[in-house]
C-alpha cells in the first residue's frame, strides 16, 4: 500500500519536459499524508494541468464530502470491476508527483519505517485516479487515490503491496482520457520495480513532522532485537 510519500526534491521540469506543458510549482514536502491537499496532474478537456487535490477519494455520488470510507489506495487488479473506481479508471486518471514513499515493516510488536525510492533518487509519478464531488451549493472537492500493485520482490518483506510507479513513456497515454481502455492494464503492468530502500527514523510517524531528516538513513535493530528508536 502507500500511506505516506515525499515530494521533497521534486522538480516540475521533468514533468514539463515529458508532458510538453507548463505546470505550477510542486511544493516541497517530506511527509505527505492522507487527508491533505497535494499536487496532482490531470488532463481534462484537452488541458494538462497541475492542481491541488485531497488525498482520499470522495466519489461524485457521495451524499456528503466526508464519507466514512475515503480510499487512499485502489488495487490495480480490480480497478475495472469496483463500481467506485471503474468509470474513473476509464475517464479520470492522474499522475501523482513524488520522489519516494514510506512503508512500515511489521516485526513483532514493532513497526520499522522504510523510505523507498528509485536508484538515482529522481522524481517519478504514481498512477492515480481522481474525482470531483459537487455539493448543492456548487462547492467542489477534488480528490484522488493512488493505485497499488504487488510489491517488487526486493521489498516484499517490508509489505506485499506497493504503489504503481509509471515509466515516463506512459505518462501521456495514462493522462489521456481517449486512450483505449484495452491498453490501460498493460500500462499498469509495466510499472517500475527497481526501487531501493533504507530504514529511517520514527519521525515520519507524526504527520506534523516535515523536513529532509525524515528520509535520512537510520540504522534500525534487527527483527529479533529490541528497537529503542
Amino acid at each position: 500500500m502507500c500511506g505516506r510519500y515525499s515530494t521533497g526534491k521534486v522538480s516540475k521540469k521533468k514533468f514539463e519536459d515529458t508532458l510538453s506543458t507548463k505546470l505550477e510549482t510542486i511544493p516541497s514536502k517530506y511527509n505527505v499524508a492522507p487527508g491533505q491537499d497535494n499536487p496532482v496532474i490531470t488532463k481534462d478537456n484537452g488541458v494538462t494541468a497541475l492542481s491541488s487535490m485531497r488525498w482520499g477519494l470522495v466519489p461524485n455520488w457521495a451524499k456528503n464530502p466526508n464519507p466514512k470510507i475515503k480510499p487512499i489506495n485502489a488495487r490495480a487488479e480490480t480497478l475495472s470491476e469496483k463500481p467506485s473506481f471503474k468509470d474513473l479508471f476509464l475517464k479520470k486518471r492522474c499522475l501523482v508527483p513524488a520522489d519516494g514513499y514510506f512503508e512500515w515493516q511489521v516485526t513483532g510488536t514493532n513497526k520499522i519505517p522504510h523510505y523507498i525510492h528509485l536508484p538515482d533518487m529522481s522524481a517519478f509519478a504514481f498512477a492515480g485516479i481522481w474525482d470531483n464531488w459537487k455539493g448543492k451549493d456548487h462547492d467542489s472537492l477534488f480528490s484522488y487515490t493512488i493505485i497499488t500493485t504487488k510489491a517488487a520482490e526486493p521489498i516484499q518483506y517490508i509489505h506485499h503491496r506497493m504503489p504503481v510507479i509509471l515509466p515516463e513513456k506512459h505518462w501521456q497515454k495514462w493522462l489521456d482520457p481517449s486512450s483505449p481502455s484495452r491498453s490501460l492494464p498493460g500500462i499498469l503492468q509495466d510499472a517500475r520495480n527497481d526501487c531501493i530502500h533504507r530504514t529511517v527514523s520514527d519521525l515520519v510517524n507524526k504527520v506534523s513532522n516535515d523536513g529532509a531528516e525524515l528520509i535520512a538513513a537510520v540504522t534500525r535493530k534487527r527483527q529479533d532485537e529490541f528497537d529503542f528508536i
